[in-house]
């Protein structure tokens, strides 16, 4: 995470409201999708969601960390 933070000003109210909603549409759609409709081992879906919001908010340069970690 510290590697996508280098151009994203990390306090900002901004960040904080959409990296959060944000992080929550790519875990609850991979829960959706991998979790539930393809059975995949609840871990492995956690991993990958976890990699894809990293990923999301990083391109849309609203890092905030506690949404990152």
């Amino acid at each position: 995470m510290q590697f996508a933070l280098t151009a994203a000003p990390t306090a900002q109210p901004r960040n904080c409201i959409y990296g959060m909603i944000l992080s929550l549409a790519m875990t609850m759609l991979c829960k959706y999708i991998l979790y539930i409709q393809i059975g995949m081992p609840q871990w492995m879906m956690a991993v990958i969601a976890c990699s894809l919001a990293i990923g999301a908010i990083s391109k849309t340069g609203l890092v905030h960390p506690p949404a990152g970690a």
